[in-house]
Parts: C-alpha cells; structure tokens; sequence
C-alpha cells in the first residue's frame, strides 16, 4: 500500500545518504531478475542481462546487472543483495569480486525482498567490486549497526578452526551431478575447486568435510 511504499522509500534514502557521506556517485539502478528470485538476470520489463565476456552467457543473478556494470568497467564497484546466491554467484560468472557480509552487519531497510523475520537474518546487502581490494573500504562505508562499524581492528581468525564444506556435485543423481534438471559441473571447475580444498588441508592445516 501507499503507506508501506513511502516507509520503504524513506528508509532507502538513509541508505543513498551514508553512501553519498562516503564520496560515492550513485549512476543508476541495473538489470535483475524477476522478484529477485533466479539465478540469472531476466524480467519481461529490460530483458536478459547478457556477460561482458561473452554476449551468448548469462550473468547470474539476482544482482547480475550490477555485476555486469562492474564487469564491463561502468562502474568500478556497485551494491547488490544476497539471499542465497545473488551476490556470489553474479561476481562468479563476471569475474568481479563480491561479500555477502555477516547478518545484519549491513542493514536491510528498505530492501526488497522483506526486511523483517528470519529473512532479515540470511538477506545481506554487499559490495560487489572490480578489485579485490575494494571490497573492505566498500563495507567499512556501507556498515552501520547502530552506529559506524569499527574496521580498525583486525580480528584474528584461525582458519585451520574454520569449518569447510566441499560439494562438486548437485546432489541430484550418483551419476557424477548429472541429472534432467541441472547440467553436469566441468571438469575445469571442479578442479580448480579441488586445488583449493588441497590448499586448505596442506598448507592451512584445514579439514574440509
């Protein structure tokens, strides 16, 4: 309704105030999919959001457009949510970088979808960036949990304590992740992804399960 409507957008100016504060230059909304719910950037209104690198591929999504503007140097780095994917999978398939913070660590007013329940507990709103190194000073300007977040203290974090998860495959068949609803994951990816758990174990003292 009305009301609802005009709350949502008063919230969301508090949220383009602290970016302004920071310096930034907002240019302009991007592509997404519909209801912010696929895994790449399509909605009957703007169409598909078609890959920098290859005009024939997808861009992930739901934040695929802004990873795309990121991707194809439009803008050196943009904002996008994160559910369940829509941060880390656009800057996957862009080639950019993306966080999807901590819960709430960024705050969700104004963001859709809601922003209230246990939703407001997995939604993240994150930087996504052409450079790794943009990733920090992005979220140090787009924190604010009851007030600015301090980054000025590193926290020391013992990785080898951290619990790691390896899944090469969809679950969906035995046959190596093939099944009729998904294609099988490459060769290259799940190598690549292997490097990374032999990383972990040999050099990090890590457990991957």
């Amino acid at each position: 309704n009305l009301r609802s409507t005009l709350r949502r957008r008063r919230k969301k100016r508090l949220l383009r105030k602290r970016r302004r504060a920071a310096g930034a230059i907002i240019i302009g909304l991007t592509n997404t999919s519909e209801l912010a719910m696929w895994w790449e950037s399509h909605n009957p209104v703007y169409g598909y959001t078609c890959n920098p690198y290859d005009l024939r591929c997808i861009v992930g999504g739901s934040s695929g457009g802004e990873a795309a503007a990121v991707s194809s140097a439009c803008s050196p780095m943009g904002i996008g949510s994160d559910i369940g994917g829509s941060i880390r999978m656009p800057a996957f398939f862009n080639g950019v970088f993306g966080h999807k913070p901590s819960p709430l660590l960024v705050s969700n007013k104004g963001q859709f979808p809601g922003d209230t329940g246990m939703e407001d507990m997995y939604l993240g709103l994150g930087p996504i960036c052409r450079y790794a190194a943009d990733l920090e000073p992005m979220l140090q300007a787009m924190a604010f949990k009851d007030g600015p977040v301090d980054f000025s203290t590193p926290f020391n974090v013992d990785i080898s304590k951290v619990r790691y998860i390896s899944v090469e495959d969809d679950g969906w068949s035995q046959f190596d992740g093939w099944s009729v609803f998904t294609s099988p994951v490459d060769r290259e990816l799940k190598l690549a992804q292997r490097r990374v758990v032999n990383f972990l174990e040999s050099s990090c003292g890590a457990t991957v399960e």
